[in-house]
């Protein structure tokens, strides 16, 4: 629903497009696989990169 209703729309660029779906993908390994971890690092950039996507999202609302 996101890539249709903001990227597609062109309401933001397809860049935050990819992060968000990069994300989800990556919540869902979290939330249903067992015993998954994350590099502290990739951590630390997918936060920095989240605080940029929520300022574009909420530029375009």
């Amino acid at each position: 629903m996101f890539n249709r209703e903001f990227i597609n729309k062109g309401l933001l660029n397809k860049e935050l497009g990819k992060f968000y779906t990069k994300m989800f993908e990556f919540r869902q390994k979290a939330d249903y696989k067992d015993m998954v971890k994350f590099k502290k690092e990739d951590v630390g950039d997918w936060l920095e990169s989240a605080g940029r996507f929520i300022s574009e999202v909420e530029k375009a609302i």
